[in-house]
């Protein structure tokens, strides 16, 4: 499968290029049934995507619902160390009338909110996937593709791994790995898939081998190798990635 790859000379042109198509896709969503779904994750790289989009024209935020792809339980959404905490920085506090429903509240009772998300979900159709893998390919707290949680519809309890922990042990957030919850709700791979569209975005030098996974001839068991299956994706770099000719 020939990949959809675009290649960005500057995180100015990178966060440009990420916010102008998905907006792109959102207002086609928009114009085609009056309404739209975006499914978000979480990494850094998305600060300025996020930013950009958040101002573009032409959208009526009130007709859009979010989706994220994970959190962590007993954390709220809107503290600084919720994964979602992005969102309410950037999309929400600049357009208020998006639909919050559908975001994860992890200081619900787990089964019920899981039930709840997966309900939500799987009565809508996702317009758009942006999303930012992990450094390991993980997907939100998903960090196998072929475990049963990847299987599922919807949403799932799960317990991410310390590899996954480790890397919310950041200045803005989690001082140690021993402070990051244990528990957490994740989006299943299948679901993620069923996307209309998927934005991969790859910047910072520790994911340039991530490209590589997303090649037809290597076998991973990564949730970000499972992206390559979907026919409308298409993976954004930025200026750190180091491309592989063979992947091109």
């Amino acid at each position: 499968m020939s990949l959809n790859v675009h290649r960005h000379t500057s995180i100015l042109h990178f966060n440009e290029a990420i916010s102008k198509q998905a907006a792109a896709l959102i207002r086609i969503s928009l114009v085609s049934t009056g309404q739209a779904s975006v499914l978000l994750s979480s990494e850094p790289e998305l600060e300025g995507i996020l930013t950009l989009l958040s101002a573009s024209e032409g959208i009526d935020w009130s007709k859009v619902t979010l989706f994220c792809l994970s959190d962590f339980l007993g954390v709220s959404r809107s503290s600084r160390l919720s994964m979602q905490n992005d969102l309410h920085r950037k999309l929400l506090a600049q357009n208020p009338a998006i639909s919050t429903k559908a975001l994860i509240n992890g200081e619900s009772v787990p089964s019920s909110e899981v039930t709840r998300l997966s309900f939500l979900i799987n009565q809508q159709t996702i317009d758009l996937a942006l999303l930012s893998p992990g450094e390991t390919g993980a997907l939100g707290l998903l960090e196998s593709a072929s475990s049963e949680i990847s299987t599922i519809d919807g949403y799932s309890l799960c317990e991410p791994s310390d590899s996954i922990r480790k890397s919310f042990v950041q200045p803005n957030r989690f001082k140690s790995i021993n402070e990051v919850p244990q528990r957490g709700i994740t989006l299943s791979t299948k679901s993620i898939l069923r996307a209309k569209n998927i934005l991969c975005c790859l910047e910072g030098n520790k994911k340039s081998a991530l490209l590589n996974l997303l090649d037809d001839g290597v076998i991973t068991d990564a949730p970000i190798g499972a992206l390559k299956k979907h026919p409308a994706l298409h993976i954004h770099l930025g200026p750190s990635i180091s491309v592989n000719p063979a992947a091109s």
